[in-house]
């Protein structure tokens, strides 16, 4: 579209001389070649072939400016004038087009931007996830510790009934949920509890969780 442009304005911008070559088409030859072109254009199936349309049509505006008898021809001037408006018209199309274009560029690169911030978040996640377990690995001693604390696998329906009791009776401040710098969820597909805290916080939730496994025997 932009050369389509390019084409169009440097035409407009052309400054008509006088054509004085003895041998001038008829006025209907004009008449014939304005009605293909305007014809060729609206018709056109691909860019390339618009912009032949438009690129003739910008030879015989030319054409008839510089032609001897145009300055004392009201025919020519009327040709003259329709072939004007018809390049005005297709310059604003373009104009619009090349707006759209870039409107649709940069509404490509918002979502191109979206996508990439969410990637990002996804990734944080993961690593967020994969530095708590790191965390609890070393401080209850080893992947045994990170499904037991204190007992076998918690029961999933226990889940989040533990979590409610942890954040209650274990540091209460401590805890994400009222804006502390802590966090712990009940992780079901491996029947865990993943939690970020302190070691002397993971030490308490571990005796915790050993009581209410005792208590449950």
């Amino acid at each position: 579209m932009s050369s389509l442009a390019l084409l169009v304005f440097a035409a407009l911008a052309a400054e008509p001389a006088v054509n004085t070559s003895p041998v001038q088409p008829a006025f209907h030859e004009f008449q014939r070649q304005v009605s293909d072109l305007f014809k060729q254009e609206a018709q056109a199936k691909d860019p390339v072939a618009r912009t032949a349309a438009i690129r003739a049509m910008c030879d015989l505006h030319r054409q008839l400016v510089r032609d001897s008898r145009y300055a004392t021809s009201d025919v020519l001037k009327e040709y003259r004038a329709r072939v004007w408006s018809r390049l005005t018209k297709i310059k604003t199309e373009l104009k619009q087009q090349l707006a759209r274009d870039a409107k649709s560029n940069k509404e490509a690169l918002a979502d191109v931007a979206a996508l990439e911030t969410a990637e990002a978040a996804a990734v944080a996640a993961a690593e967020s996830l994969g530095a708590s377990l790191a965390l609890l690995d070393g401080s209850q001693g080893g992947p045994g510790a990170l499904l037991n604390l204190g007992g076998g696998p918690l029961a999933a329906a226990n889940g989040a009934d533990l979590v409610a009791l942890i954040e209650r009776t274990i540091n209460p401040n401590f805890w994400d949920v009222v804006g502390g710098p802590g966090s712990i969820v009940y992780y079901a597909p491996l029947q865990c509890l993943v939690v970020r805290a302190t070691a002397e916080v993971h030490e308490n939730i571990g005796g915790l969780v050993g009581d209410v496994r005792a208590a449950g025997r």
